[in-house]
C-alpha cells in the first residue's frame, strides 16, 4: 500500500511538471508573437533604406547644329543616369513647332520633370503651361522662356555676355567700324546679349570713337547666313571691319569666311561664344579674337542634379541663388560662369584646364608653336 501510495504521488508530481514545462513554453511563444510587431526605432536604424525612385527626366534641346549642345545633352543624359533617372533627350532641328510637340509629347509620356533649352522663348509657352497644368515641374536651360510661368531658370548672366564680347573688342579695338552679329531674330537671348553689348558701345559711339556699320539678326543662328550678312556689310563699307561682335562661335565661323576671302583674316577682331573646338583652332590660328567658354558638362551636371531635386521635393532647386525675370514673374536662377578665352591664355583655360588636347587645339598649327 505503501508503495502503491508512493508512486502516485510521483506521477501527480510529474504532471505538475509537465503542465508547468507546456505553459512556459506557451509564454515563449507569445514572447515570439510579440516580435513580430513593428521594430523599434534601434531596429529601423539598422535596416537598409529602400532604393530611391527612378524619375524620369525630360530635356529639350533646340538643336545638334552647335557642338556645344550635342555634348550638354550627352553630359546631361549621363548625369541623370548616374542619379538612378531616366533621361528623354530631344532636338528639335531649330523648328519651334516641333520642339512644342516633343516637349508636349514628353508630358504624355509622363515625365517628372522636364527641362527646356528653348528655340524661341515666347512660343514654347503652351507646350510650357501643358506641362505645368500636369504638375510637371520646368527648368529653362542656357535660354530663358519667358512671359509664362515655370519653376527654374539654370543659366547666364545674359547681358552680360553681350558686355563682355563688347569690353573685350574695345579693349582692342577702341575706335573704328563694328558690326554686330546676332543670333536667332526670334530668339530672346539674341536681343539681351545684344543689349549688353550696346551698353558698352553707345557711350563709344556717342562719342565718334566707334561707328557702328551694321547690325543684323542671323535666322536660326546659321554660320551659312551669318557668311552672308558679312559679305553684304563690306561690300557695302568698302571691307572697313574692325571688329565683329559676333554672339556664338558658329557665326564667327561664318563671319571668318568672308573675311578670308578678302583677305582680312586676323586683322578683323571676332568675338563667339561656346568654345566649340572650331573656334579653339581659329584661336589657336589667330584667326577668331575670343570665346567666351560654357562650362558645359559642370553646366549640364548642375542642371541634372537640379532637376533630380525637383523631382523629389517639387520645390525650387536649392542650389537656385538668383532670379532672373522673364516677363511673367521672377524666376528662381542658378547662375553658371562663363570664362573668356584668347590666344594668349588658351594654354591655360582650355589645355591645363582638361576642356580639349592641345594636339586637337593646335592641330592647325606647326609643331613648334604649341604650348610646353
Amino acid at each position: 500500500m505503501r508503495n502503491v501510495k508512493g508512486l502516485s504521488v510521483f506521477i501527480s508530481i510529474m504532471l505538475l511538471v509537465l503542465i508547468i514545462s507546456a505553459c512556459g513554453k506557451n509564454g515563449n511563444s507569445s514572447e515570439g508573437a510579440s516580435n513580430s510587431q513593428p521594430a523599434s526605432e534601434d531596429t529601423k536604424a539598422s535596416v537598409s533604406p529602400s532604393a530611391p525612385k527612378s524619375f524620369k527626366i525630360g530635356f529639350a534641346v533646340s538643336t545638334q547644329q552647335e557642338e556645344r549642345w550635342v555634348k550638354e545633352a550627352k553630359y546631361f543624359e549621363d548625369a541623370v543616369k548616374a542619379l538612378g533617372g531616366t533621361p528623354i533627350v530631344q532636338f528639335a532641328d531649330n523648328d519651334e513647332s516641333k520642339q512644342n510637340d516633343q516637349v508636349e509629347n514628353m508630358v504624355s509620356q509622363g515625365v517628372d520633370v522636364l527641362v527646356i533649352a528653348s528655340i524661341n522663348g515666347e512660343t514654347i509657352a503652351p507646350a510650357v503651361e501643358a506641362a505645368k497644368k500636369e504638375g510637371i515641374p520646368v527648368m529653362s536651360y542656357s535660354r530663358l522662356i519667358t512671359g509664362v510661368d515655370h519653376d527654374a531658370y539654370i543659366g547666364f548672366d545674359i547681358p552680360g555676355i553681350g558686355r563682355d564680347l563688347a569690353r573685350a573688342a574695345v579693349a582692342k579695338v577702341p575706335k573704328g567700324n563694328y558690326m554686330l552679329l546676332n543670333g536667332a531674330p526670334v530668339d530672346t537671348v539674341s536681343h539681351t546679349i545684344a543689349d549688353g553689348a550696346k551698353e558698352i558701345l553707345q557711350p563709344l559711339i556717342d562719342k565718334g570713337d566707334i561707328i557702328l556699320v551694321a547690325e543684323q539678326f542671323t535666322d536660326k543662328w546659321s554660320p551659312e547666313n551669318a557668311l552672308a550678312s558679312v559679305e553684304n556689310t563690306l561690300t557695302q563699307n568698302n571691307d572697313k571691319i574692325d571688329a565683329i561682335i559676333s554672339s556664338n562661335d558658329g557665326m564667327a565661323g561664318g563671319a571668318i569666311q568672308a573675311l578670308k576671302a578678302q583677305g582680312l583674316t586676323g586683322k578683323t577682331f571676332v568675338t563667339g561664344t561656346d568654345g566649340d573646338i572650331a573656334a579653339l583652332q581659329r584661336i589657336a590660328e589667330g584667326t577668331q579674337s575670343m570665346t567666351l567658354l560654357f562650362p558645359s558638362k559642370d553646366m549640364a551636371e548642375l542642371a541634372a542634379k537640379a532637376a533630380f531635386e525637383m523631382a523629389e521635393t517639387k520645390k525650387v532647386p536649392s542650389n537656385a541663388t538668383g532670379e532672373t525675370d522673364n516677363k511673367f514673374k521672377k524666376v528662381p536662377t542658378i547662375f553658371v560662369s562663363t570664362v573668356t578665352v584668347t590666344k594668349e591664355n588658351i594654354n591655360d583655360t582650355v589645355i591645363k584646364s582638361g576642356f580639349a588636347k592641345v594636339e586637337d587645339v593646335f592641330k592647325n598649327v606647326p609643331k613648334d608653336q604649341w604650348p610646353k
